[in-house]
């Protein structure tokens, strides 16, 4: 990007580049829900209304944006069968934001579902080879500063920029009973839509037997979708530009509500 837009001087070529990224990951989206056949393709007008993403994308530029369409784009891969190529993509995602890890319950529930336990670890691996080299140069140079700032689960976050848990006092948001309520809520929460997914029969047919070709992409793309959804709605805290991280998946999941 720096050597596209002449060490970012030029500011309307990144946003000309930002422009295509956005339709890039608007038409992959649309793939998506094209593929879920869930949500009336009228609806599919909301995704374009919001002003908010279009600041993100556009005028802003995070690499937030650049993050949501490797996953979408993983998601599409899996939901075409392409396992593999899907986690080198979502691996790739996580090295531009880490946010994507939201995804990675639901991904993993779907690819034990759906390959079994021996192509899993194979998948896993591809990811954490992707990791590696992606930290390779970092590693090298600065090994523990690398391993221990990429993983600082100590992290105080500050409360000026939040906007999800603002109503809170300050102390209150700062505390590490807010924080280990959170966590708790995620997991619980996880473990609740799994438990409900894997006891339907269809499911436990397909994890039996292995047939993934009787696995609907829908399940694919709402399973996905409800795991990243899961870990906005306790996060500890969002900032504005974090609307991109699910507002393209808001529609599908409301029209998922209304399906007996």
């Amino acid at each position: 990007l720096r050597w596209l837009t002449n060490e970012g001087e030029n500011i309307f070529a990144g946003q000309c580049i930002f422009v295509a990224l956005y339709l890039v990951t608007l038409n992959i989206v649309l793939r998506l829900y094209r593929k879920a056949a869930v949500v009336p393709w009228w609806a599919c007008i909301f995704l374009i209304l919001s002003k908010r993403i279009h600041s993100i994308f556009m005028l802003r530029l995070f690499n937030d944006c650049i993050a949501v369409l490797f996953g979408y784009l993983a998601i599409d891969l899996f939901t075409s069968k392409r396992w593999r190529i899907g986690c080198v993509v979502y691996s790739l995602s996580i090295g531009i934001k880490m946010n994507m890890l939201l995804h990675a319950p639901g991904i993993l529930l779907v690819l034990l579902v759906c390959t079994g336990i021996k192509e899993t670890v194979v998948c896993l691996s591809i990811c954490a080879t992707v990791q590696f080299l992606l930290g390779c140069p970092f590693l090298v140079a600065h090994p523990m500063e690398y391993i221990k700032r990429s993983f600082d689960f100590g992290r105080v976050f500050m409360y000026k920029w939040t906007v999800n848990w603002k109503f809170l006092p300050e102390e209150v948001f700062l505390s590490k009973a807010v924080s280990i309520t959170l966590l708790v809520l995620t997991v619980c929460f996880l473990l609740f839509f799994a438990y409900k997914w894997f006891s339907t029969k269809k499911l436990q047919i397909t994890f039996l037997s292995r047939d993934c070709a009787k696995m609907d992409p829908c399940f694919i793309i709402t399973t996905i979708f409800t795991s990243n959804f899961i870990g906005i709605v306790f996060a500890r805290t969002l900032h504005y530009q974090f609307y991109v991280w699910y507002f393209h998946m808001l529609p599908h999941l409301l029209w998922c509500i209304r399906i007996p």
